[in-house]
């Protein structure tokens, strides 16, 4: 369910500042002069609030710009950025994208992203394609790592294998396979599978329409992915034309960030790659219509599954166009504004709900090129609506103007601005620096002015309510450069392009001679061959070059204080200012009968109900300008080696600093203590929100994973329980009876209620703390003075829970065009002596399912997981295929009874596998796992056996593990997707449903 500190930020954000994850590139530990030879110092600067000094500099010859955000962070990070606009439907961009991951001249290997991603224990690493830019980016600790791979990136963005090698086109973007005289033709390709899983996402379409609308035929008038039916338009010649034009040095951004050697990072640079490059002519961008002088309405179709509900399916989009983003402080306003507005402190949405034009509100914005927009949706509408929505609009933001912007209304929202901020730099400063400067530059703005992040909020400061108003007035009410589009279902459109796409192949196949289906058979089986041909062992260990951190160092959580009633975990950091608080109540004093409506209290609690003190409006904006990450959540805590033993939790965590601690440990026990169960309107407004957020999340394949997850051991069934389809069984039955009976609401609120007051109970209670040891001392005395005294003290019964058999073979028919696959297999039911090796068995599968499940047979999502209870699942994401999938997984066991690798690539794998089990060497983020890890039973002494086995791993015991799968086999499948594929298939499932799921 979107949640309130999701709601909050949407789009001043997630789209100021479109955090996601980051990368980093080091070399040397030193700042050298800043004049180095060959590239011209455009402009420094010094940014106080992130300690960080600002270079910008050119490189003469090729023209490229390099920016480097110097600081002490050993978190580095090296990002490459092109602008290339989105000029039409076939996914050039995307593929280009793809491509990248595919090899260079210099390092001739097919399967780079499994040797970059599965041996080298990054931060992260990955790319992204928007409408107007491409970017790479990497991130890690350590500089000969990064060093290499940012020779990798430098020599596949400019002299890409694919130049070389057709079959890269083929397996990245689209092919068409005949295996067999009588086999059918297929039509695959990695980019072309993975837009088939998003046919369905009404995000693409609700963006193209307002784009087109406000600014016909502009690059975001175009899918950024590509269309899947039209992909196979996109020839090879144009696919290398688009690259020679837009991969150009002087048409690229590189950014630096952390504890690098600026002048050897250059150089190397400049020798290695930039001086092969001469500068070329400026790519003309694409030219914006001015401002319209009449508001647009147009009527567009959006593609929605034939057999879906027919009712209320209309989207209502009102699209503003609102001035250039390149003016950076104006835009930061706009942003500000645009996000105070979107709050549930405006009332926005409570009022859209009560006026019942649709399902849900939502403001986001769009960048087009250099411009900007902010677009407001209705979703789920019903068709004659459209006026209603529109005088929504207008009415909503004159009642904003005139009525709920305050100066104390902005006062608070700039201090929940404030804590955003902060979370956001303390989370991740280099990835937040990152997307503001990839998107800054892309639009042709001040990418240094852009990471003044405080700097920006303090100018804001200067902003009062009138000025904010005439923003209102200027480019919202006022404006005429704005659009109404109404997108209209179009069911069955996608399975007619499929029925017309398979025709079209047969008919295709009919029209061959035998000798050009010969061909083809040959050509598909040469192909198959390149795909099975081993990459160089001695370039994949070139590019795998893990840093040997910290992890095993791990240790026990500190139990401080331990008794009958509660204890204190603590996880010692030398952070003088930072605190997290995890709060684990035992929630075995649920009874059976209860356990959905503990779930229930869960989803609510997110959404909040207020106190008796304050309203939840008011009780949610202090806390969101005073904890960071309030999560609410419930956890099975499987035992670290036996998963039949679990110890299910309701934790409630939450990050703060110490000058604002005193009053976290106000609002908590508010948020906790005091709940407000009198206000039904609110539950039941936050119970419709939690009907729409799972009513669209039943397109989510997890819930077939935890069906067949279950069966492997108790605490799965308990996940399952509550998280998969039985507790989503439960909703549809409750929302049915609210439904039918208004009333009902009361018993739901008795139900949820009787859960706050028997699980919020101080009796077994574990205190997660993450501090030093000053703000340990603070914690303790706080909650015990103001906090723990207010929860419940009777001693209640324990239960232990009894579920029923969970199914191992399952199929949910859902609308896709694609279907995901699960698989799993358990060492320890089957009676096998499980070891921690096998956690190193699943690090080298990495490379394997990456090129059988995902270039060979199109899987977008590639995903294995070991686990120490003694699992082994894999994902098969987003799939056009089914049977061809089973038996990739099927033929895991010989693939790693044959194995044939050197003993030093084997060292590497066991060190990403020791790198796994901590997660990070932050030590916030290692504090937080050694809490954890006492949850869940793992002692420094169990992770040092762990470590020792996996070091211990030799070649013939991957072979043994290799042996010991095909013995057992994947016996547990789960599917989830395509009517046709699952129909197709029946036979491997014993039991099949159909979304939605009615009792």
């Amino acid at each position: 369910m979107r949640n309130r500190f999701t709601r909050m930020i949407v789009v001043f954000f997630i789209i100021m500042f479109f955090c996601f994850n980051n990368v980093v590139i080091a070399f040397s530990m030193s700042f050298s002069k800043n004049n180095i030879k060959g590239y011209e110092l455009l402009r420094t600067d010094y940014v106080d609030t992130i300690k960080s000094k600002i270079l910008l500099y050119e490189h003469k010859k090729s023209g490229a710009q390099i920016i480097h955000i110097k600081n002490d962070s050993k978190v580095k990070l090296f990002d490459i950025t092109f602008k290339v606009p989105t000029v039409n439907n076939k996914g050039t961009n995307h593929i280009l994208e793809h491509i990248f991951f595919s090899g260079s001249e210099k390092y001739p290997i097919r399967d780079v992203f499994p040797a970059l991603f599965y041996l080298n224990n990054l931060e992260y690493i990955n790319a992204a394609t928007d409408t107007n830019y491409v970017t790479y980016y990497v991130s890690s600790r350590d500089k000969n790592q990064l060093k290499t791979i940012m020779d990798y990136y430098l020599s596949a963005l400019f002299h890409p294998i694919v130049y070389k090698d057709e079959n890269v086109f083929k397996q990245e973007g689209w092919r068409i396979e005949l295996e067999e005289m009588n086999s059918p033709l297929k039509l695959t390709g990695v980019v072309l599978n993975e837009m088939k899983g998003y046919v369905f996402n009404d995000e693409f379409y609700k963006s193209i329409a307002s784009v087109d609308s406000l600014y016909k035929g502009a690059p975001g008038a175009f899918n950024g992915g590509g269309d899947p039916y039209i992909i196979p338009e996109l020839t090879l010649e144009e696919l290398l034309e688009s690259h020679k034009k837009y991969y150009v040095p002087s048409n690229c951004l590189i950014i630096l960030y952390g504890d690098i050697d600026t002048e050897e990072a250059l150089k190397f640079m400049d020798k290695e790659h930039l001086s092969f490059h001469d500068r070329k002519q400026k790519i003309e961008e694409y030219i914006l219509k001015e401002n319209l002088t009449e508001k647009v309405y147009a009527k567009l179709k959006y593609p929605v599954p034939e057999k879906d509900s027919k009712n209320n399916r209309h989207i209502f989009i009102n699209a503003f166009a609102t001035g250039k983003i390149n003016n950076v402080k104006e835009n930061f306003a706009i942003k500000f504004l645009v996000s105070m507005m979107d709050t549930e402190f405006s009332g926005i949405e409570k009022r859209f709900n009560q006026r019942k034009i649709g399902t849900d509100f939502s403001i986001d914005f769009r960048n087009i090129g250099s411009k900007q927009s902010y677009v407001m949706f209705s979703a789920n509408s019903e068709e004659g609506k459209e006026q209603e929505f529109e005088n929504f609009v207008y009415e909503e933001l004159e009642r904003f103007r005139d009525s709920v912007l305050t100066e104390e209304y902005l006062e608070n929202y700039h201090k929940i601005t404030n804590n955003i901020i902060n979370k956001k730099i303390n989370d991740s400063l280099e990835s937040f620096i990152m997307w503001n400067i990839v998107n800054t530059w892309s639009s042709g703005g001040d990418i240094i002015e852009s990471i003044k992040f405080y700097e920006n909020l303090n100018y804001l400061k200067d902003y009062g309510v009138e000025d904010f108003i005439n923003f209102i007035d200027m480019h919202f009410i006022n404006n005429k450069h704005s659009a109404f589009i109404c997108l209209e279902p179009d069911f069955g459109i996608i399975e007619e392009k499929e029925r017309v796409l398979k025709e079209s192949l047969n008919n295709y196949k009919e029209s061959m001679s035998e000798n050009e289906k010969v061909d083809l058979i040959n050509q598909t089986k040469d192909f198959n061959s390149w795909i099975e041909k081993e990459d160089s062992l001695k370039i994949l260990e070139k590019l795998s070059n893990p840093f040997k951190n910290e992890h095993e160092k791990l240790g026990d959580a500190r139990v401080q204080n331990k008794n009958d009633v509660y204890e204190y975990v603590w996880g010692k950091i030398n952070e003088e200012k930072f605190i997290n608080v995890s709060l684990n109540f035992d929630s075995r004093t649920i009874p059976r009968s209860k356990i959905h409506y503990l779930a229930l209290f869960s989803d609510l609690l997110k959404e909040g109900f207020g106190s008796s003190n304050r309203t939840n409006i008011e009780l949610m904006s202090e806390i969101k300008q005073t904890l960071s990450n309030l999560n609410v959540a419930l956890d099975e805590n499987l035992n670290c080696f036996d998963g039949n033993i679990y110890n299910p939790t309701f934790r409630i965590s939450f990050d703060t600093t110490k000058d604002k601690f005193d009053k976290s440990v106000d609002l908590l026990n508010e948020f906790v203590n005091n709940i407000n169960f009198k206000n039904v309107n609110l539950i039941r407004t936050n119970l419709n929100k939690l009907k729409s957020y799972y009513e669209s999340n039943l397109i989510n394949p997890n819930i077939v994973y935890y069906e067949i997850d279950g069966s492997n051991y108790e605490g799965g069934k308990y996940k399952n329980y509550i998280k998969g389809l039985p507790y989503i069984k439960f909703l549809i039955n409750i929302f049915n009876k609210l439904n039918e009976d208004p009333s009902f609401i009361n018993n739901i609120i008795n139900e949820v209620q009787f859960v706050n007051d028997t699980v919020f109970n101080i009796n077994n209670l574990k205190i997660g703390v993450v501090s030093d040891n000053e703000n340990y001392k603070n914690v303790k005395k706080q909650l015990e003075a103001k906090f723990l005294p207010n929860l419940n003290s009777d001693v209640n019964r324990r239960y232990k829970y009894k579920f029923e058999t969970v199914r191992e073979k399952i199929s949910i028919k859902a609308p896709s065009p694609n279907v995901t696959l699960y698989a799993l297999l358990n060492f320890r039911a089957s009676g096998r002596n499980y070891t921690p090796k096998f956690l190193v068995a699943e690090s080298i599968l990495g490379e394997y399912l990456y090129r059988n499940l995902r270039v060979k047979n199109g899987a977008y999502q590639v995903n294995s997981l070991a686990t120490t209870q003694g699992t082994l699942a894999i994902v098969a994401g987003f799939s056009p295929v089914l049977k061809e999938q089973i038996r990739a997984i099927n033929n895991i066991g010989n693939y790693l009874s044959d194995i044939d690798i050197t003993e030093s690539l084997l060292e590497k794998y066991k060190i990403i596998t020791i790198s796994s089990l901590a997660n990070s060497c932050d030590e916030i983020d290692r504090a937080k796992t050694e809490i954890h890890n006492y949850l869940i039973g793992m002692t420094k002494k169990d992770f040092k056996n762990m470590i020792d086995e996996i070091k211990s791993t030799t070649i013939q015991d991957i072979k043994s593990i290799g042996k010991t799968i095909n013995d057992i086999g994947f016996n547990k499948i789960g599917v989830f997707g395509n009517t046709n594929i699952i129909e197709d298939n029946n036979k491997n499932f014993s039991n099949v449903f159909t979304v939605p799921i009615k009792n």
